[in-house]
């Protein structure tokens, strides 16, 4: 297949009377077919096939029985909706871009009758081939929004940046969340992309609707990321996010009401919500869950978590999708690919979690002009030995009423280091006037780097702590040696 080519399938789902009727409103294959179906299940029979295939809190893995489940529900709903005309220009569609060496993105539009968009539509699975569609690469699944106003692809020199929202506010009716973990977890997947420049990660602290707008004005970030807690509420039909308000408590924020603080921000192209029911959708509004309310208010494409997510398949996920992504791929193509790295763990079942939102036409909400240049590996680490000779001097300099510097003069055998960690309104340990790391929360614990002195590169691990709005150093290791150290306090 040539890379990232993909013609349009599109297909569109309407109320009929009792009934509904599937639409082909664009396809390689052309256009007009038409298939009158009903739902295969009873409401009933749906919530206890969801219940199989549904992870909830707690689950390390995937429930029994639920890969069978997956097959019977998405068997089904294939064999009621892609039959006849709409079956044969599916598979006519498929046969010319398979001829063409391109792929086929299926896209689904559901603003007809916003009661299906509650359903699982990345499970369809064809039973005479004896596979999963949106599993393949070839054929990614989208639940496409066709809006007045089309989306611009924003062009993006350097870095992506990404701005990382984790509420776990103190409310007795939603489960706490391991706040750390869900931070470490993010971390580990993002790790090869932040090391290597393509991507910045800034965290939101404290998670305040309050904080998240000054920190919008203060720097231009092009994703949003969001974990926490979500919820539908069906006494007024929209969707709710929970951040946390100035006393920790629980903050219901509706999906009108961020849409409205992101609608202004033209550089913010993407959001992913990892959050409990965060995908879902009203019976009268098509738009009024969170994901759909958010691309209705200009931001291209969301990809909404629509069951709790394992951790192991969160790390799978993001690690391939923020690769693929940082360097240009269209967000389709990102989607495609993280879910067969899901399936590959192996789990039978998560791989059809996130759900796809999008108003890009093409799946293409970046162009990625420069590639960062890769940061030289550190050397490996070596055993502390006696002290060393090397002497470093620390000292503090309050640079503003909310901004202290400590700042770490080191002298090595021919060359010195001015290294700084700066506490205040985004940190950031900056070494030889390069900025090594930057963090909307702390620099706390260990950092590595390269020094160099007579021509020799040097692995050096700095471990710091905050205290009293400014940073510790609580030791510093060159090449393996001990750095004692004077402070000379501002």
């Amino acid at each position: 297949m040539n890379k990232n080519t993909y013609k349009n399938f599109d297909i569109l789902i309407e109320r009929h009377g009792s009934s509904y009727r599937a639409r082909v409103l664009d396809s390689p294959s052309g256009q007009g077919a038409t298939r009158i179906f009903q739902l295969p299940f009873t409401d009933e029979q749906l919530e206890i096939l969801l219940l199989k295939i549904g992870r909830r809190r707690g689950m390390r893995g995937a429930p029994p029985s639920s890969n069978a489940a997956a097959i019977e529900f998405g068997g089904s709903l294939y064999s009621a909706v892609f039959q006849e005309q709409v079956q044969a220009h599916l598979l006519m569609s498929l046969q010319s871009t398979e001829e063409e060496q391109s792929g086929l993105r299926i896209r689904i539009r559901l603003s007809g009758c916003p009661e299906l968009a509650d359903l699982p539509w990345e499970y369809l699975y064809d039973p005479e081939r004896r596979r999963f569609i949106c599993l393949s690469t070839r054929t990614p699944m989208v639940r496409f929004l066709e809006l007045p106003d089309p989306s611009r692809v924003l062009s993006v020199t350097g870095p992506l940046r990404m701005l990382v929202v984790i509420s776990n506010p103190n409310e007795p009716d939603f489960d706490e969340l391991d706040v750390e973990r869900e931070w470490t977890n993010l971390e580990e997947a993002l790790s090869g992309v932040v090391e290597s420049g393509y991507v910045e990660i800034d965290r939101l602290e404290p998670p305040t609707l309050s904080r998240l707008d000054a920190q919008l004005r203060h720097r231009d970030y092009h994703i949003l990321h969001f974990i926490g807690h979500g919820r539908f509420s069906p006494q007024v039909g929209y969707g709710e996010l929970l951040f946390e308000d100035d006393n920790h408590r629980g903050l219901p924020i509706g999906a009108a009401q961020l849409a409205a603080l992101l609608h202004d921000h033209g550089s913010l192209r993407l959001a992913i919500l990892n959050a409990c029911e965060g995908a879902r959708t009203g019976h009268v509004d098509p738009l009024a869950g969170v994901a759909q309310t958010l691309v209705q208010q200009r931001i291209p494409a969301v990809v909404a978590m629509q069951f709790e997510i394992s951790d192991r398949a969160a790390i799978a996920f993001s690690k391939v999708f923020y690769e693929m992504l940082a360097v240009g791929d269209p967000i389709d193509t990102c989607i495609a690919h993280a879910r067969r790295a899901i399936y590959a763990i192996p789990n039978p079942v998560e791989w059809a979690t996130p759900v796809l939102y999008l108003r890009a036409a093409d799946g293409q909400v970046f162009d990625v002009s420069s590639t960062p240049t890769r940061i030289p590996d550190v050397p490996p680490r070596k055993a502390p030995s006696a002290e060393s000779l090397w002497r470093a001097t620390v000292s503090t300099e309050k640079r503003s009423s909310m901004v202290w510097a400590t700042i770490i003069n080191v002298a090595l055998t021919s060359e010195s280091h001015i290294i700084v960690a700066r506490w205040g309104w985004s940190d950031s340990l900056e070494v030889d006037g390069r900025i090594l790391k930057k963090s909307m929360n702390d620099l706390n614990g260990d950092h590595t780097f390269v020094l160099t002195d007579a021509g020799r590169r040097l692995a050096a691990e700095l471990t710091l702590t905050s205290k009293r709005m400014r940073y510790i150093v609580q030791s510093l290791v060159i090449d393996g040696q001990i750095l004692s150290w004077s402070d000379k306090e501002a």
